[in-house]
């Protein structure tokens, strides 16, 4: 760890691609956590995704 000279952050997708990693993580959140509300799960996974894609930077951008 002491040789570290270089830190990449890749927050756009030039990197590495992480669409398939996003999707994965954001259904097993849902499932774990929101699983009670079954008939409003699927609108909360799309505003996630519509969220984490359009880069939502200020609360008051959320459409909630």
């Amino acid at each position: 760890m002491n040789n570290i000279q270089a830190v990449l952050f890749d927050l756009d997708n030039t990197l590495l691609d992480r669409t398939l990693t996003f999707h994965n993580f954001t259904t097993s959140f849902v499932y774990t956590y929101f699983a009670h509300d079954l008939l409003g799960i699927r609108d909360f996974f799309d505003f996630i995704l519509v969220s984490e894609v359009a880069g939502v930077k200020k609360i008051g951008q959320l459409n909630i």
